[in-house]
């Protein structure tokens, strides 16, 4: 399993220390996905100016999702 960090960045710079595993990448990229789908629906304000990020640890991989 591979271990992910989340987080924002844009005009909100936040990251998550809390260390989440997925099986793979996609599993990672998807939870993104729905980060984002579901921040931009209670958070129309940063639509535009923020992306959703999911990292991995081993320094392999980062994924943005636009919001």
């Amino acid at each position: 399993m591979k271990r992910y960090i989340f987080g924002l960045t844009g005009s909100h710079e936040v990251e998550d220390g809390q260390e989440l595993t997925f099986e793979t990448d996609l599993a990672a990229f998807e939870a993104a996905r729905w980060l984002a789908a579901r921040l931009v629906s209670s958070h129309p304000e940063l639509s535009g100016t923020t992306s959703v990020f999911a990292k991995r640890k081993d320094g392999g991989e980062t994924y943005y999702v636009s919001l």
